[in-house]
């Protein structure tokens, strides 16, 4: 077992780069912090090196390859309060096609920039057992620390198409006979009837946009449906996290087994 204790160590520098999004792109790495998430990681085999504290490794039932000192650990997490165990990770990355042609819903996170947000989606359609998420190439990166914790350990099961450009995106649907359905807050058809009226098909791509401009017209001129979630309580909105899990499960409902 390798052991580092200096907060200068090249190693040390390489794995603070992965709290950037340059640095995690140039490397095709990504941290994955806590022993829920080092065990998910393990246990679907894209652990480069897992590093621990002597606390840290009483966590998790792997030993690690990298004991690390505290120092160490807390700058190179990316929490407030570290518990010492963290591994340095190959990013899965799915293929567009691939994603495309599996059973059952797709996501597409379209410019959604809350880590929290985006987390909880890609954790809702590993839930669900839908064929997986793609992102567009202006939101928050699937690999970011939030993203990946908020994910609970779906980000390394989950297919997960990063950073692809809208026509792109657009036309592999097309390719795949995949229908658009877009959620936004003032299409007039709720989701709900839209289901039981079988307006939408289990091989549906449901597209969430930005907390704050929703989805992109681009992708509104292809889209089938325009469908939204009622909110009788009042409110304004719901996040795009929650928004996804009400219209996955709603889909589930009415759909579902996909295979």
């Amino acid at each position: 077992m390798d052991s580092i204790t200096s907060t200068r160590s090249p190693r040390v520098a390489r794995a603070r780069a992965l709290k950037t999004r340059a640095g995690r792109r140039e490397s095709g790495l990504f941290l994955v912090e806590g022993p829920g998430g080092v065990a998910a990681a393990i246990a679907a085999g894209i652990c480069q090196e897992v590093w621990a504290t002597d606390s840290g490794a009483r966590l998790i039932d792997a030993i690690p390859d990298v004991a690390m000192s505290d120092r160490v650990s807390e700058i190179v997490s990316d929490t407030e309060t570290p518990q010492g165990v963290f591994a340095i990770c190959h990013q899965p990355r799915a293929d567009l096609d691939e994603v495309c042609a599996r059973p059952g819903p797709l996501v597409w996170a379209d410019g959604v920039s809350d880590p929290g947000n985006l987390g909880t989606i890609i954790r809702t359609v590993w839930a669900l057992g839908a064929a997986g998420v793609v992102t567009s190439n202006h939101g928050v990166d699937p690999f970011n620390g939030k993203v990946v914790r908020a994910s609970a350990g779906a980000i390394c099961e989950v297919p997960v198409v990063p950073d692809v450009p809208i026509e792109k995106v657009i036309s592999a649907l097309h390719a795949h006979e995949r229908p658009v359905v877009v959620l936004a807050g003032e299409a007039e058809r709720d989701v709900f009837a839209a289901l039981r009226e079988s307006l939408v098909t289990p091989r549906a791509c449901w597209v969430l946009g930005s907390e704050s401009h929703g989805v992109c017209a681009e992708i509104r001129r292809s889209s089938s449906h325009e469908l939204r979630i009622p909110l009788p309580g009042g409110a304004e909105s719901l996040n795009a996290g929650v928004a996804a899990s009400v219209a996955l499960y709603a889909a589930w409902n009415h759909l579902g087994p996909w295979t």
